[in-house]
């Protein structure tokens, strides 16, 4: 076997409901929006060069860790930014998720976001907008965004950021979306933790007689022993990072099982391959090194100064049919690293 790295009454009820969906369809077209050129039904800001450099995971909970204040430009007016409200709207600016004292949750954790406009903090209300054509037009906005600490320990991940982060929507935040808040590029977190290369293990050399062993479905031949090894390096005095891993079928990457496919190779019929670490039988995921992906489990944890990080596993045979057909019983499985 070779392993190797890879590296979300009933008649007045119905007409109840109808209303209400009718009111809530209104509320959501209170506003025509006027010559877009990629035929949106909002207008899009673009925020650019936002790029936060290397950062210290363990500042102080409610630290500012970046910040900047720029131009977000219109990209998709014709001209300028024209709107035709049917009656006078208050804008209201909003991030995404639920904030708490203003401030965003990300897709990293541990790290927040609050977005201010020259009306203050979001969320917040804006300006009106008025029943006549012409009313929002403009294609320049000065906006502020910062990054702010949120954890009480320390950060042990970076990530990416997601691409849009503020909202112009029609009266509050459950209103028609007037306009969109983008970066223009990825915007990538790095706290100064350690980061680790996985090496290639060794291929794992089965025994070669194990027929006899396997008397029903299910039985198991002895177990033989691997490592994966993370060479590690970085990251600043008290700061860490958690590993994460997921195996991965080669021969059927849609396995989510914990029997690890024989390859196309094989003469041996009957058998499987199971991988365990400590005594825990490992399931089989996509390859992903997203958190949270199926079947990925906590490998250890990686401090400033540690050089190494071992993880011993077994592999061994299972017997998975009735009837067993001796030959050569070969598998393969990638492993990703989820840093967390």
């Amino acid at each position: 076997m070779n392993i190797f790295a890879g590296a979300f009454c009933r008649i007045n009820k119905a007409v109840m409901i109808f209303i209400l969906a009718m009111m809530a369809t209104s509320a959501w077209s209170q506003c025509e929006i006027k010559d877009t050129s990629d035929g949106a039904g909002y207008y899009k800001y673009v925020f650019s060069n936002f790029n936060p450099p290397e950062f210290n995971p363990t500042v102080a909970k409610n630290t500012v860790i970046y910040s900047k204040a720029a131009v977000a430009v219109l990209s998709n007016g014709v001209g300028d930014r024209l709107m035709n409200c049917k009656q006078r709207v208050m804008g209201y600016s909003v991030g995404k998720s639920t904030p708490v004292n203003n401030i965003y949750p990300t897709t990293v954790e541990g790290i927040g976001m609050r977005v201010s406009t020259i009306h203050g903090a979001a969320p917040v209300s804006t300006s009106e907008h008025s029943d006549h054509p012409g009313s929002f037009a403009y294609q320049l906005s000065d906006v502020k965004v910062e990054l702010i600490k949120t954890a009480d320990g320390d950060i042990t991940a970076g990530g990416v950021l997601d691409s849009d982060f503020l909202y112009e929507r029609a009266t509050d935040a459950f209103g028609q979306i007037l306009a969109q808040y983008s970066f223009s590029s990825p915007v990538v977190l790095r706290p100064r933790v350690p980061t680790c290369t996985p090496q290639a293990p060794e291929p794992v050399r089965m025994a070669q007689t194990v027929a006899p062993k396997l008397t029903s479905i299910g039985s198991t031949g002895a177990p033989r022993s691997f490592l994966i090894s993370l060479l590690c390096k970085g990251g600043i005095p008290g700061s860490l990072t958690n590993a994460y891993v997921t195996l991965t079928d080669v021969e059927n990457p849609a396995n989510i099982g914990n029997v690890l496919t024989l390859s196309k190779t094989s003469v041996a019929k009957g058998v499987g391959v199971q991988i365990r670490k400590d005594d825990q039988i490992l399931g089989f995921g996509p390859d992903s090194n997203a958190a949270g992906n199926r079947n990925q489990w906590f490998a250890g944890s990686v401090a400033y100064g540690q050089e190494r990080l071992d993880i011993p596993l077994t592999a061994r045979y299972v017997k998975t049919e009735e009837n067993v057909t001796i030959g050569s019983a070969n598998a393969a499985a990638t492993f990703t690293i989820s840093y967390q």
